[in-house]
């Protein structure tokens, strides 16, 4: 059993990432999420992985396991890309409600197109405070919303073709399951060596 998801059993996970009862994958509720994991860590069934981690973990940690995803695989390319990154991991340091508004306010700058805007958002969505203007009455995010922007971040690192995805799958595979196990690469290299 994985130390960030606490669950014996796939079920609950599933239901909330929006698998049906029983997946063309062949995936069942009563699997095991590191089960699931192993099923689902190929080049055809990647987006099916990341959706699937994306809402097994908490916060915190789909974000940071999505910030080494994007820093591994699709590194930022613009100056506001990279203050976004920048920000995204001072907010994993200390996710105050400043830092948690200083990246939402970097999701709305970056739009949707990219990983790091949605990355953005995810931190925006993480449930901690208001998703609107801070002088309009508090509005909370939906349960789980951060994970639909983490799955979009780390979905749209990957090589739009199936035959380009082994080498992307890997990571995100070995990413994931570090995060799981409760590290925090990019933000703590250290502990990786």
């Amino acid at each position: 059993m994985f130390k960030k998801i606490p669950h014996s059993t796939s079920g609950e996970i599933l239901t909330r990432a929006g698998f049906a009862a029983q997946t063309d994958d062949g995936l069942d509720p009563a699997m095991t999420p590191a089960a699931v994991l192993d099923a689902l860590a190929t080049p055809e069934t990647i987006v099916d992985y990341i959706r699937f981690f994306a809402h097994a973990v908490p916060p915190r940690e789909g974000i940071c396991w999505s910030l080494a995803v994007i820093v591994t695989l699709c590194p930022a390319q613009t100056a506001d890309e990279i203050h976004a990154l920048d920000q995204v991991t001072a907010w994993l340091r200390d996710p105050s409600e400043t830092r948690r508004r200083d990246c939402m306010a970097m999701a709305d700058k970056l739009g949707n197109e990219g990983p790091v805007g949605w990355l953005c958002l995810a931190v925006g969505w993480c449930g901690s405070g208001s998703i609107v203007a801070g002088d309009l009455p508090e509005v909370l995010p939906p349960m789980w919303l951060h994970a639909k922007a983490v799955f979009g971040a780390t979905a749209l690192c990957l090589p739009d073709r199936a035959e380009d995805r082994a080498a992307p799958t890997q990571s995100i595979d070995a990413l994931a399951r570090r995060v799981a196990d409760g590290f925090w690469p990019h933000l703590h290299p250290e502990e990786d060596r």
